[in-house]
């Protein structure tokens, strides 16, 4: 919840207010922000629905306390607070932050009085199911519902807000349903290589490093699915890789038909996926509703308010500039999901969901820019973003060249997480960066599957997802063995284990890479996110260290008369190199790690503020200093085996000056240039952010010329203008010139 979820809130309120004090107990307002106007106005009407055609709709309502649910997520989600995983009941959590049960009868009188059929009223007291024919949804909230025919389709749509009393404005957030504008659209793609056998659970497992992880037979995993499946094929692939049995339920919610086979496929494949990252998991819940806003709200308050699942997935998705968009900047839709999803943090559930395949993101269907998904980019979600090659060799930025590569970017509407500030290598400081992290996905080397009797093989952001939300069920596994709470809401846990831990929080720092926007680089990129995680190594990184295997128990340790010493290859170097770091000496067989002890920046060459220089250690076994010039002190740990103790070197101190920036180039097009005409500046190369500045440095003949912003004027005869360019230091980089460009008027 944020400041952009309260303020329409703030703003009803006082609407109520003023309508209570001046109106009659029967006047009514409109819910601001509910007509798709820019679907509507790109496509062709065809005429109203008929009035018998019956409509299901959503109907959310407002928590009470948002800014208290907000902080108190925050304690339950942060580990180094003491209220870290004390989560509350759904009960608990009704009566502390939903309306109360006299305000939800209030709203059920309404609807029942306008002659819908209240449906359902879901136990956390957010949400209501109502349906009624077109003939009284019109009449009850003064609109009128007609057919369109769009780009991609035939859609339905309301011409007005709904209409409601005053004293149920401020009570109600959204209602969902009087169009099906969106679509959701499946992460997941199949591999069109059939001769490659796909990845079965035991390659799944050694690629993720899950051979050693608890059984999850207490966890519950719950996927949120737009068709049903076909459970004869779950059984052929359970029964083909000897999987335990593990039962899977189905939640048929709201309007829900069995959709095309494409989405069956991939419905199924889910379930597959997580039958085989997760063998003996204790049961799968599908949460199968219509692939429209409605279904999406649905499934995830069905799962927020049964309190079942441990995990939920969605791998699926849609842009969020199309959420936006479509009907000219409205939030109510994102708002009501985020309502949801706090709820499910505050007790203890985990949302994961794809980050998209298609270039950054995805294009939107009214808008050319690049948007992140949706629910992807939301602050309460775990976002996962594509990997393809191996992880023992290079991994890199799931991109097949043809369309097809991980999504990421920044989200336009939720401001940046508690957990993201400060990180120095995120597009935005601004704005909520997507994803959080990456796991294989490559179809062509993807995992094996069974559709309608047949092997396949699946990848694709979609399963990605789904092997972590199978992945975070293990983990859940592990810490409940020894008595640590469920992770619930992942991203402050995983944000300070990475920024903390670096190599040693079990992620793999993908550095190569892109996805036609966004490129992979050292740290936090938002194409990979902090990069592949290994789970046995994440388990020991999220458990203090608690699953380590028990001692050996030894004689008495020996001091080593073998000194342990460190050394650095080289140990004066620049921004941005590396710097390998080896050991002489020490005794045993004890692994060698390398701590950074301290890190002093050289303020004497800072030309800006502030100076961020930092020491990072990469892979185990190099060093590259960041962001300006500075001192890195660093010793090396020789850990105890069974006969000698924990040995540390004497620290050595690492130079890191300031780089030459890359070679600065200057071009023009054109070139000669006419008197009194312009031509284009251009430059190439160069580093840094230092400022960028070109001048004439001399003149033959009648020339004259001025620069103004990139742009030559010849403004006098015929000559030549010479120019060079000169790019500022900054502190990473030295000042750099580049060569001088003859530029001829005539």
């Amino acid at each position: 919840m944020t400041l952009k979820m309260i303020v329409p809130a703030l703003l009803a309120i006082s609407l109520w207010s003023v309508g209570s004090l001046g109106h009659t107990a029967d006047s009514a307002l409109r819910l601001p922000n509910h007509v798709q106007s820019t679907a509507i106005s790109q496509a062709v009407k065809l005429g109203p629905v008929a009035a018998e055609d019956r409509f299901t709709l959503a109907v959310v309502l407002r928590l009470k306390d948002p800014i208290g649910l907000e902080q108190q997520v925050g304690r339950l989600s942060n580990p180094k607070d003491p209220a870290y995983g004390r989560y509350v009941t759904p009960a608990t959590f009704a009566d502390q932050f939903a309306p109360s049960a006299d305000e939800v009868a209030q709203v059920v009188q309404f609807f029942k009085d306008q002659r819908f059929d209240v449906q359902d009223v879901a136990a956390n007291r957010l949400l209501l199911v109502v349906s009624a024919p077109a003939s009284e949804i019109q009449k009850a909230f003064d609109l009128r519902l007609d057919r369109y025919q769009g780009a991609t389709g035939t859609f339905i749509a309301n011409d007005r807000a709904p209409r409601v009393p005053a004293a149920l404005n401020p009570l109600i957030l959204t209602i969902q349903g009087l169009d099906d504008v969106h679509h959701r659209v499946p992460r997941s793609t199949l591999g069109s290589v059939p001769s490659a056998p796909g990845l079965g659970p035991k390659e799944m497992a050694s690629f993720h490093g899950l051979e050693t992880l608890t059984t999850p037979s207490n966890q519950t995993l719950g996927l949120l699915e737009t068709a049903d499946v076909a459970f004869d094929d779950i059984d052929r692939y359970q029964s083909a890789f000897g999987l335990p049995k593990t039962p899977v339920e189905s939640r048929r919610l709201g309007d829900f038909k069995t959709s095309d086979a494409a989405q069956r496929f991939m419905a199924t494949a889910d379930v597959e996926l997580a039958l085989g990252t997760a063998p003996g998991l204790g049961r799968i819940l599908l949460y199968e509703a219509q692939n429209t806003d409605v279904g999406m709200l649905l499934g995830m308050n069905r799962a927020a308010a049964e309190d079942l699942a441990q995990v939920v997935v969605s791998s699926e998705g849609i842009p969020e500039a199309d959420l936006l968009n479509d009907c000219g900047g409205c939030s109510q839709f994102l708002e009501a999901e985020s309502q949801i999803l706090m709820e499910m943090a505050a007790q203890g559930q985990s949302f994961v969901a794809a980050a998209g395949n298609v270039g950054a993101g995805d294009p939107s269907q009214n808008s050319s820019v690049a948007s992140v998904d949706d629910p992807a980019a939301q602050p309460y979600v775990t976002s996962v973003g594509g990997t393809q090659g191996r992880p023992s060799g290079s991994e890199v930025v799931l991109n097949d060249g043809h369309g097809l590569a991980s999504g990421g970017g920044v989200s336009a509407f939720w401001p940046l997480p508690l957990e993201q500030a400060g990180i120095l290598t995120a597009l935005s400081q601004s704005q909520r960066n997507v994803p959080d992290l990456a796991l294989h996905a490559d179809p062509e080397a993807g995992y094996a599957i069974v559709a309608q009797g047949a092997w396949k093989k699946v990848g694709g952001t979609g399963s990605a997802a789904i092997l972590w939300g199978a992945i975070t069920a293990r983990l859940n596994a592990e810490r409940e063995a020894h008595q640590l709470p469920p992770l619930g809401h992942e991203n402050p846990a995983l944000w300070q284990l990475n920024q903390e831990k670096g190599p040693a929080a079990g992620f793999k720092d993908i550095t190569l890479g892109g996805n036609g926007r966004y490129i992979a680089g050292l740290g936090y990129d938002n194409v990979s996110g902090w990069g592949a995680p290994k789970g046995d190594l994440l388990a020991l990184a999220l458990s203090g260290n608690t699953l380590a295997v028990k001692p050996h128990q030894a004689g008495p340790k020996v001091i080593p008369t073998d000194r342990l010493v460190i050394t650095a290859t080289p140990s004066i170097t620049v921004v941005e190199q590396k710097v390998t770091l080896s050991t002489i000496g020490g005794a045993g067989t004890g692994a060698v790690t390398y701590q950074i002890t301290q890190q002093t920046p050289n303020l004497e060459v800072a030309t800006l503020t502030p100076n961020l220089f930092k020491c990072v250690i990469r892979n185990k076994t190099y060093l590259v200093g960041r962001f300006s010039a500075g001192t890195c002190t660093v010793v090396a740990i020789k850990a105890a085996d069974g006969t000698y103790p924990e040995q540390t070197s004497d620290p050595i101190n690492i130079t890191i000056n300031k780089a030459d920036q890359l070679r600065l180039g200057i071009g023009t097009d054109p070139n000669p240039v006419p008197v009194g005409a312009t031509t284009f500046l251009s430059t190439l190369g160069g580093s840094g952010i230092g400022q960028l500045k070109l001048k004439v440095v001399k003149r033959t003949g009648f020339a004259y010329c001025e620069i103004y912003i990139g742009i030559l004027w010849s403004r006098g005869g015929a000559g030549s203008c010479s120019v060079q360019a000169d790019k500022d230091g900054d502190n990473a980089y030295n000042p750099t010139t580049s060569k001088i460009l003859q530029i001829i008027t005539n």
